[in-house]
């Protein structure tokens, strides 16, 4: 008889067989122990993956990603789904719904969304209800060194972004626990808080992720997450989150554009939903568009000289939606 629950403690490691035979093989969470516990453990000791079993031998499953489980910062939940897989051949209708069902009976989410789908998903998310989207990919380029990682950048007239007077500021862990006293000074109109960027970021077990404060005159305070990429002893610059007062968007261009000719970076890409374009755009960003000439990486484990997409589904009760890259398991180790 099979049995649809989430995971016990006990049965981790051979969820981890599942992935590494049904999934792929040699994937980064059939690998690594460190990776899946820090990515899907739960406060309850079980694992945030719903399984279908049948004694012992496990058909099918369902992993999320619980925003709570970085922070709890709202009665609201907010969960992304990570890994969703039925055994091949099973012919057992409706198993995968089943999953899902599941766990929107145990989470009981007010969004809830993937980060990261197949081209050829959207259709199945449409049926299921989701909203479908693809992030936006924004962007500079440093004028100062030669770029060894993009391709055809001369073909493109760029924008550079104008100066002011904003700041970007590093956080440590403890700057960003005193900042939460003063949250009243951080407009974050999202669930995630100062202690999120900490647990989330600064206390990542593979990455190296650094957090900086937008401060300036003409706007509130804003946090934004990054990520340094490498290839060759190039680096590129990933912001990966933004939490706080949208208006510092339109300043965070100049201070960025000043980090990245001190660290001899190469460029900034910023993918992102629910941002305006506008606001992008004054601070200094480009718009990669599907018809330029210009060859952004996105992957660099493998890197992969080429363009590519990020396409994302969601349910949400809220009118507004922001998804970044980091949301989900978009920004996890794919090489352990």
């Amino acid at each position: 008889m099979i049995e649809i629950r989430k995971c016990k403690s006990n049965e981790i490691t051979s969820v981890m067989s599942f992935i590494d035979k049904h999934w792929k093989k040699n994937h980064a969470l059939a690998k690594s122990k460190k990776l899946i516990n820090w990515q899907h453990e739960s406060s309850d000791g079980a694992y945030n993956f719903i399984i279908a079993i049948d004694k012992d031998n496990i058909l099918g499953i369902l992993g999320y990603i619980n925003n709570s489980r970085f922070c709890k910062t709202s009665n609201n939940s907010i969960v992304w789904l990570a890994l969703w897989k039925i055994k091949d051949g099973l012919g057992i209708q409706g198993l995968g719904l089943k999953l899902l069902n599941k766990l929107k009976e145990i989470e009981k989410p007010s969004f809830i969304g993937v980060n990261g789908i197949n081209k050829l998903h959207p259709p199945m998310y449409k049926a299921l209800g989701y909203k479908t989207i693809e992030l936006k990919c924004f962007f500079f380029i440093n004028p100062k060194i030669d770029s060894n990682l993009t391709l055809n950048k001369n073909l493109v007239d760029l924008i550079i972004p104008n100066k002011n007077t904003s700041m970007l500021i590093e956080m440590t862990a403890n700057d960003l626990k005193n900042l939460n006293k003063l949250k009243h000074h951080l407009k974050i109109d999202n669930p995630k808080s100062t202690k999120y960027f900490i647990k989330r970021f600064l206390e990542h077990p593979f990455y190296k992720y650094r957090v900086f404060k937008i401060l300036g005159a003409d706007h509130g305070d804003a946090l934004i997450a990054t990520r340094v990429v490498m290839h060759k002893n190039s680096k590129a610059l990933k912001i990966v989150d933004f939490a706080g007062d949208l208006s510092a968007i339109e300043y965070m261009g100049s201070p960025l554009l000043q980090k990245i000719i001190e660290e001899n970076i190469e460029y900034v890409d910023f993918w992102q939903y629910g941002i305006e374009d506008n606001a992008l755009l004054f601070s200094g960003f480009n718009k990669l568009d599907d018809n330029s000439p210009l060859i952004l990486p996105n992957y660099y484990e493998p890197f992969v000289k080429e363009n590519t997409k990020i396409l994302s589904a969601f349910k949400s009760n809220s009118s507004k939606a922001f998804i970044f890259r980091a949301d989900g398991d978009q920004d996890r180790p794919n090489i352990i």
